[in-house]
């Protein structure tokens, strides 16, 4: 939204990312955009993380913020 705007809408707004979850954030940038569990499995396999369950939930959570967000 912000690329075609120049605009950060302030609905993006939120607490800021703790400390402990940085890295998730960090693998979520990096595996976007995510719409399935093959596509979390095929990004952890090309670039060799094991990633925990929690760590998937976490990434698809994300992944359907992030859809809410933009079709609002």
């Amino acid at each position: 939204m912000a690329e075609k705007t120049g605009k950060r809408p302030s609905r993006l707004d939120g607490p800021p990312c703790p400390d402990e979850l940085a890295y998730v954030w960090e693998w979520y940038c990096s595996a976007r955009p995510i719409g399935s569990l093959a596509d979390i499995k095929a990004w952890s396999e090309l670039y060799g993380h094991r990633l925990m369950p929690f760590e998937v939930t976490l990434l698809r959570r994300l992944a359907a913020v992030e859809d809410r967000v933009a079709s609002q």
